[in-house]
């Protein structure tokens, strides 16, 4: 890992400087590009150099909240330190997951503003296959168990972001387990159980319990905010 640096008035945090270059590349428009998806505080763009393809995303999130605030001052903002467990992870062994290469991350007031340079991850939703997942089910739980013991967590399990490669291998991209483990780790079971009818432990414990009583708050409230 590389000391941080500034490249267009963002602050980058790197595995190695021939990644920064890729990306300040890019931020010159001399690299060609593919658009996989492009929103309003969004995007995500293919690149290919040297015969290997890479993602760059982008990123645009309002800190409004106290809770975001707090967060972001005593636990450093989220990616650079998933680029890090990411990194440790795969020293151990971990083939689950794509590598983060760069972030590129400024705050202007309220707004964060973030550009990763990440591997590009080869296979395709389990989606596309179908409603019925339970061929892959016992794939899918030994991989979600594996990310755990590596201290990894994905917290949204939906069939777009598992993947199925070419030699039958699971993937997992677009992790986003912000905040405790131990809550992530729950998010992942429910999501299991949710999607997949899988049941990651044989016992769950009250954690399980509380997310799910959280993810039925948060669903009533955007109904009653629907109608009012």
């Amino acid at each position: 890992m590389i000391k941080p640096i500034n490249l267009n008035d963002f602050t980058v945090q790197s595995v190695d400087n021939y990644y920064v270059n890729i990306l300040s590349q890019f931020f010159d428009n001399q690299i060609p590009y593919q658009v996989l998806t492009e929103k309003k505080t969004r995007a995500v763009w293919l690149i290919e150099i040297e015969n290997k393809k890479y993602t760059i995303k982008w990123d645009c999130e309002k800190i409004n909240h106290l809770d975001q605030k707090i967060k972001l001052k005593f636990q450093g903002a989220f990616y650079p330190n998933l680029m890090k467990r990411i990194e440790k992870a795969k020293q151990m062994g971990c083939k689950l997951v794509g590598s983060i290469y760069v972030v590129a991350q400024r705050k202007k007031r309220n707004i964060l503003e973030t550009y990763l340079l990440s591997e590009y991850v080869e296979g395709v939703p389990i989606k596309n296959f179908g409603e019925d997942y339970s061929p892959y089910q016992t794939k899918i739980k030994e991989a979600v168990k594996q990310l755990h013991q590596f201290g990894l967590a994905s917290c949204d399990l939906n069939p777009f972001n598992i993947l199925l490669t070419d030699n039958n291998e699971i993937k997992i991209i677009d992790l986003s387990d912000n905040g405790m483990f131990c809550i992530a780790k729950a998010k992942d079971a429910r999501h299991l159980k949710r999607f997949y009818n899988i049941n990651l432990n044989n016992r769950p414990g009250i954690l399980y319990h509380l997310v799910g009583l959280r993810d039925k708050w948060i669903k009533l409230s955007r109904k009653l905010r629907n109608k009012k």
